[in-house]
């Protein structure tokens, strides 16, 4: 599962980083995403509880942090076993993992949790184990295949085909929707296909997240 999440965030910030001119073109559209904008995919992997699992990316809000204004990504993934929900504050999109200024998360029924400075500040300094970084170098040498109209459930669009040089996978992008992955697939049987997209997205989260206890601190009463 922490695999399959780690794949899903990192094909959330991979695509805009993408290189090579007719890529480096379509990736700069890619990152201009706004407040509302959403799209879905449906996940197939051998780790996902049940084989498979819905995907939702979404920018749901804004806040301002350190005089500026900052975007909440949020990501829901929702498998057999129930939904698990992480939104995380950050100035652009993409993000590197220390530009991450805070993170909510909510497991299920359980009460959503914003997570504690330590755990934060812990994560940021995780950047040399960055997934969505590794990923990133991956695209940067990706082998560009060409141009190609794919239909997947919310219809036929013209895509541009990229292949890991890593022979890891492949995708197919576009700038005409947000976030531009339209379909990914792995060498290992996993695969993301777009089933929907749309602009009025809103947190999945509606309660107020309690303050997670930090370390050496007791769990809340």
């Amino acid at each position: 599962m922490q695999r399959v999440l780690a794949i899903a965030v990192t094909l959330a910030c991979m695509a805009p980083t993408l290189a090579a001119q007719t890529i480096a073109d379509m990736c700069r559209k890619l990152g201009d995403v706004t407040v509302g904008q959403w799209v879905q995919y449906q996940m197939t992997a051998s780790d996902i509880p049940g084989g498979q699992a819905e995907m939702r990316f979404a920018i749901v809000g804004t806040e301002r942090a350190e005089g500026a204004e900052h975007y909440w990504f949020e990501l829901k993934m929702n498998t057999s076993e129930g939904d698990f929900i992480s939104q995380f504050l950050v100035p652009e999109y993409p993000w590197d993992q220390d530009e991450i200024k805070a993170a909510v998360i909510k497991a299920g029924n359980q009460p959503a949790m914003k997570l504690p400075a330590q755990m934060l500040t812990m994560m940021q300094q995780r950047g040399n184990n960055n997934q969505a970084v590794e990923w990133s170098k991956k695209c940067e040498a990706a082998e560009e295949v060409g141009w190609e109209s794919i239909t997947v459930p919310v219809g036929t669009m013209r895509t541009l085909h990229l292949r890991a040089t890593d022979k890891s996978g492949e995708m197919w992008v576009t700038d005409a929707l947000p976030f531009g992955m339209v379909k990914w697939v792995g060498t290992k049987g996993e695969e993301m296909v777009m089933t929907a997209h749309g602009k009025d997205a809103k947190s999945s989260i509606t309660e107020t997240p309690q303050e997670m206890p930090g370390m050496g601190m007791p769990p809340p009463e």
